[in-house]
């Protein structure tokens, strides 16, 4: 899934980028553009994303979405559409 900016995003966390050390920091990974919001929880993080074609194929199958959470690089997720498992494999 693609990452969508929104007028309502105030944060955008950097993908691939060169440090003050000129050393390549993320390479490959896109920048993400979300919003900040207070919950009674705490503060989340809240991106929108579009689904590819494939992806929402997947979806209407019966697909569902996953989400990868990383420790590094920042943006920290992976957001994709995955078919749904056989019966045996559920």
């Amino acid at each position: 899934m693609n990452p969508v900016e929104r007028s309502d995003h105030d944060v955008v966390y950097k993908g691939e980028h060169e440090g003050p050390d000129g050393v390549l920091y993320n390479e490959g990974v896109g920048d993400l553009s979300c919003r900040r919001v207070q919950t009674e929880s705490g503060t989340a993080i809240v991106a929108h994303f579009r689904p590819s074609l494939e992806e929402l194929q997947i979806l209407t199958r019966g697909g569902h979405v996953e989400l990868a959470i990383f420790t590094e690089p920042i943006p920290p997720i992976s957001i994709v559409a995955v078919p749904q498992p056989e019966e045996s494999d559920a």
